[in-house]
């Protein structure tokens, strides 16, 4: 039923379906990662350790979504990449 209804919301909205999906992972990385760095500053009460890195990201490579209006910037931006491609 779940598959159904997946295969179904991919197929009436591809763009917001992708935009989800790519949420709900990139949601679970960071939920990962957050879990490591929270484990290092327990451990050592900084939060500065063999685990913690910083990341640089190019802006055209990231979207900071905060409001409803920063997630339809977003679903923009990724259906433009799309069409692009």
């Amino acid at each position: 039923m779940i598959i159904r209804l997946a295969i179904r919301s991919l197929a009436v909205r591809p763009v917001r379906t992708f935009v989800l999906a790519c949420g709900f992972g990139l949601g679970i990385a960071v939920m990962a990662a957050l879990l490591g760095v929270g484990e290092v500053i327990l451990e050592q009460g900084v939060m500065i350790g063999p685990r913690v890195a910083g990341l640089v990201v190019q802006p055209e490579d990231s979207i900071d979504i905060d409001t409803p209006l920063d997630l339809a910037l977003a679903e923009l931006v990724l259906a433009r990449r799309a069409a692009a491609v």
